[in-house]
């Protein structure tokens, strides 16, 4: 955040152009919100696209600022193209085929902080799972009430580069341990999956649990873990004391 993206975009006109369209560039995050954004003529005004003679490619760089309140670490969809200034109209894009391709992304691009991000957990952990991940601790966004969505924030740690594609998951269970609730997906709402992941990176990663509605007096306890996207096998959990039973992180939680 705060910082310079420098993208190299390449141009070929297919057909003259009687119009001087401009350029954007989009970084685009969860719900699309804009955390960067660049307009501007190609070669800074110095080559119109009504100039562009057809057949011949040619190269541009852009640069674009991130913007500082982007949420972060997160990967962002990067989206380059041609629009009418005066009407606003975006030229659309088309596969080889000739079919419309609209404004897909061209690709995704990694934004985190220059340092890991320091967080405080409201409960400090510290569980390894399997030998890249560990779980440092968690928020609750209050205690468990029958009836009341409760937000839980995981913050992990990349201790290596990941291995595979894990998803996340936070499980409700009642004392015979059958599933009341549950929140899987890929951490940060799928916007910062495992392979996205480098070493030391810090990622607060919430969920959010639809509590039924619960007896009164009814045992309930809060899980979490991951496991591996292709397989469903989840990430063996060690903590001090060895490995933890079906590789569920316990996450104690008040119950008035």
């Amino acid at each position: 955040p705060g910082g310079t993206l420098t993208v190299r975009a390449c141009w070929e006109a297919l057909a003259p152009m009687e119009r001087d369209y401009t350029v954007f560039i989009h970084l685009l995050g969860r719900e699309d919100a804009r955390v960067a954004e660049r307009y501007t003529y190609p070669g800074l005004g110095s080559f119109p696209t009504s100039l562009w003679p057809t057949g011949q490619a040619f190269c541009d760089l852009y640069r674009v600022r991130v913007e500082e309140w982007a949420p972060v670490p997160e990967l962002y969809d990067l989206l380059i193209g041609l629009y009418d200034a005066p009407t606003d109209e975006r030229l659309s894009a088309r596969y080889p085929d000739g079919t419309t391709a609209g404004f897909p992304a061209l690709t995704q691009v990694r934004v985190a902080p220059e340092q890991p991000l320091t967080v405080s957990p409201q409960h400090p952990l510290d569980y390894r799972l399997g030998q890249e991940i560990s779980l440092t601790g968690y928020d609750l966004s209050g205690p468990i009430q029958s009836g009341t969505p409760l937000t839980i924030t995981l913050y992990w740690r990349a201790d290596e580069y990941p291995q595979g594609d894990y998803i996340a998951f936070v499980h409700l269970l009642d004392g015979a341990d059958h599933l009341l609730a549950q929140h899987d997906g890929a951490p940060r709402y799928g916007r910062y999956p495992t392979p996205a992941w480098h070493p030391g990176d810090v990622i607060p990663d919430e969920h959010v649990l639809a509590i039924p509605t619960l007896t009164a007096g009814q045992r309930v306890r809060l899980m979490a873990g991951m496991y591996r996207a292709d397989t469903l096998e989840r990430l063996p959990v060690a903590g001090f004391d060895g490995l933890l039973p079906c590789s569920l992180v316990p996450l104690p939680a008040d119950i008035p």
